[in-house]
């Protein structure tokens, strides 16, 4: 069985939804995004490539990749744009508004502000660690 017999685990058996995963490369593993399907016990991979987060604008889906890009697809999930930036160090992502995502960028310690219409970075704050 694709998910280990987990239609018969008494915790997953009314499990019915559909869930969209990003996972980043790991060794010979080329990462991506996956949808994984518990009605049908299938996974299907919709992207190849080094996925650090996703959020969803509008009808929209932004990705952020270990390889410095912000793939946006459309909801078929085919891509329509990736745009790529320096070694900002892509880690997570997620939406402000439906007009800007915020992305972690752990090479600078910031949270950048990106407009969703054409991708260019507006701001960014410095993550700051209290005690």
């Amino acid at each position: 069985m694709l998910l280990y017999d987990l239609e018969n685990d008494q915790d997953f058996q009314y499990l019915t939804s559909r869930l969209l995963v990003s996972s980043p490369a790991s060794g010979s593993d080329q990462g991506g995004l996956f949808l994984i399907d518990f009605k049908t016990n299938t996974l299907e991979k919709l992207y190849s490539g080094s996925c650090s987060g996703m959020t969803r604008v509008n009808d929209r889906l932004y990705i952020t990749s270990d390889d410095n890009q912000i793939i946006t697809m459309d909801q078929r999930f085919q891509v329509i744009r990736k745009t790529n930036y320096g070694k900002l160090d892509f880690h997570g992502i997620a939406t402000f508004n439906e007009h800007v995502v915020l992305i972690v960028e752990t090479a600078t310690n910031t949270i950048g502000c990106y407009e969703t219409d054409n991708l260019t970075r507006i701001g960014g704050d410095p993550l700051r660690f209290f005690r």
